[in-house]
């Protein structure tokens, strides 16, 4: 009696034993596949961090650009030789966008 509950036991063990390593063969295949997605997914995100952040530079580089030129006209100009040298943002503040419709000088 006693050696038939010691292999009733050895067989459920080995039965519960054998349905473990079933389960542990897909959760292999899907953790494999789950590193291989987070590595892309990670570079996808660098990249278009990446991206963004040349496209912020490249915005920036084109608005000194536009400023650089407001100046240099402004600096071409009759009477623009004695603009100081300032902050380009400011110059084109205080003179880019001078309208004459509202000056207090009468011009006509």
């Amino acid at each position: 009696m006693i050696i038939w509950i010691i292999f009733g036991l050895g067989y459920v063990f080995m039965i519960i034993n054998l349905i473990m390593e079933a389960m542990k063969a897909p959760a292999r295949k899907a953790a494999k596949k789950w590193k291989h997605a987070e590595k892309v997914m990670m570079a996808r995100v660098i990249e278009e961090l990446m991206i963004i952040k040349s496209r912020r530079e490249q915005n920036q580089q084109q608005q000194q650009q536009q400023q650089r030129v407001v100046v240099e006209q402004l600096q071409g100009q009759p009477g623009g030789e004695d603009v100081p040298d300032q902050d380009p943002g400011s110059l084109i503040k205080s003179h880019a966008f001078r309208n004459e419709a509202y000056t207090d000088s009468p011009s006509r």
